[in-house]
């Protein structure tokens, strides 16, 4: 949200942060949150969390300080202060997405506080993601909420999340194929049927009206390229040139038409 100052032209406006990059003032904003929603009796706890999950240090190299009342775990939460003000941008990611996790409250703050300074990351489940177009988060949101029947596509689409966002070995070849793998779990449990070919639901859709044949020629072509023998799936390089871009792109498209799937009424189909 724009301030007076910034409206009315006497500040300028802040610019789409770019990845790689974090403002003092996001950084300020998300420690007031963080420090307003622990707790002082919580800090031990989650300082050892912290020490044991994240940092990987030993849990008793965290300064503290005792007396006869106990011990106090101010000065370490001193430290976690440090870490998000002044540490490395993917360092502040690291504790956003750690602390979403411990309190999944926290999230659509985070989220808030993400989209009002112009960051370039969201919130998505519980990862920290460089997706920032609403359409997109939501397409991808409603396919992890899926629980019960639909439960297996929330398994591939979390797990093609994850493999595209990890920060230290990205794999966005199989991340690929997870999402891919959704829209088939999604397509065999509408129809019921575990041996149902991709192909023939898209005709199906076509041939009832439901969906438009350019849409179907499309989404069919891309199909099968990650099914041919120079695509994602049967690879005869050892590794296909891909980015962070083709992962989200399939991610994206993936989850809004498991999402599609799941709305639309499948019938005889063999």
């Amino acid at each position: 949200m724009s301030t007076f100052s910034q409206r009315n032209g006497y500040v300028p406006l802040p610019p789409k942060m770019v990845p790689e990059a974090i403002t003092s003032e996001l950084r300020n904003t998300l420690w007031n949150l963080i420090n307003d929603a622990i707790s002082f009796e919580e800090y031990g706890k989650l300082t050892e969390s912290l020490w044991i999950r994240l940092y990987k240090l030993p849990a008793d190299s965290r300064p503290r300080m005792s007396n006869s009342n106990g011990v106090f775990w101010g000065r370490s939460w001193e430290l976690v202060r440090d870490k998000i003000l002044k540490g490395e941008w993917y360092e502040v990611y690291d504790h956003v997405e750690f602390l979403g996790k411990c309190k999944p409250k926290l999230i659509p703050i985070f989220n808030r506080i993400l989209e009002s300074e112009a960051a370039a990351y969201r919130i998505i489940g519980n990862q920290v993601c460089q997706i920032t177009d609403a359409n997109e988060i939501e397409a991808i949101e409603n396919s992890l909420n899926d629980v019960d029947r639909f439960a297996p596509v929330a398994d591939h689409i979390n797990a093609a999340l994850a493999l595209m966002t990890d920060r230290v070995r990205p794999d966005y070849r199989n991340s690929i194929k997870e999402s891919i793998s959704a829209v088939e779990s999604a397509a065999k449990i509408v129809t019921q049927n575990p041996n149902v070919e991709l192909g023939k639901i898209l005709r199906y859709l076509e041939t009832a009206g439901k969906i438009n044949g350019a849409l179907v020629k499309g989404f069919s072509a891309i199909y099968g390229w990650t099914s041919d023998q120079q695509g994602i799936r049967h690879a005869m390089l050892e590794e296909p040139n891909l980015n962070h871009s083709d992962a989200k792109f399939f991610l994206v498209i993936c989850s809004a038409f498991a999402n599609y799937l799941k709305a639309v009424e499948l019938n005889n189909i063999e």
